[in-house]
């Protein structure tokens, strides 16, 4: 699958298959098999969706994740990169799980990358609105 786009619904079954629990059981609200059971697989499906796929924003993810609210989303992201970056079982982890979707390495961190997306998005809105204002300029001179 290298080179192919990975979907996030095949992260979280590749999360899941790894983990030993459903995907349903990552999505869920429950947590009856403990913190680690569920929590744990999540941070890693929204680690590693946030790294291979920085295009989706935090609400899609939560809509991924059975409706979750984007600070939950983002404290599963930050606890997840945390944990990845201190815990080597958890990088053991995630590299299985990348071997299951095809994927060699996961990219570095962007941790910038949303905010350079709403930035582009407001300097092309600021362009359109000066390209409007030039031509309502130019019908007032003309």
């Amino acid at each position: 699958m290298t080179g192919a786009i990975v979907t996030f619904a095949q992260i979280l079954q590749a999360v899941a298959e790894e983990a030993g629990v459903t995907v349903d059981a990552i999505k869920g609200r429950a947590q009856s098999g403990g913190p680690a059971r569920s929590n744990w697989p999540r941070q890693r499906a929204v680690t590693i969706g946030r790294r291979l796929r920085p295009e989706l924003s935090l609400r899609r993810l939560g809509q991924f994740l059975g409706g979750r609210a984007t600070d939950v989303v983002w404290s599963a992201v930050v606890a997840g990169e945390r944990r990845l970056a201190a815990d080597p079982a958890e990088a053991v982890a995630v590299s299985r799980v990348l071997a299951r979707l095809g994927v060699e390495s996961l990219p570095e961190r962007r941790p910038h990358a949303a905010r350079v997306r709403r930035l582009n998005i407001e300097i092309h809105a600021a362009e359109a609105r000066l390209t409007a204002l030039r031509a309502q300029l130019e019908r007032l001179e003309g």
